[in-house]
């Protein structure tokens, strides 16, 4: 639902995906929480064999759920608002990367039932 919306929107994930998988949050959250997420990624097994994707993907994810309703609210200028400075005072890191191992751990369920 939130990509229909992203696609109406234009809301592409350049916008976006591209600053927080390459700087790592950094940008998006407060050091404090950059230091969970980053001690989760290093201390990260990988998910298994034929994990779909790195726990960061995963966490991103987990961050548009958080900020769900509000982006489904929004127009493209609210939503790259949202995107590119709201996380920090939204979302719950601890939520997030919760969140995030629940969504990896489907994705490998899945797979493994294929």
């Amino acid at each position: 639902e939130v990509w229909e919306h992203f696609e109406a929107s234009e809301v592409a994930p350049v916008f976006y995906a591209v600053r927080w998988l390459m700087l790592m949050l950094t940008q998006e959250l407060e050091m404090p929480d950059v230091l969970k997420v980053w001690d989760r990624l290093l201390s990260d097994t990988g998910g298994g064999p034929g994990a779909a994707a790195p726990l960061l993907h995963y966490i991103c994810v987990a961050m548009i759920v958080q900020m769900r309703g509000e982006l489904l609210a929004g127009d493209f200028g609210r939503c790259a608002d949202l995107l590119q400075q709201g996380p920090r005072e939204r979302l719950s890191v601890d939520a997030s990367l919760g969140l995030a191992k629940q969504l990896r751990a489907e994705d490998l369920h899945r797979a493994e039932g294929t």
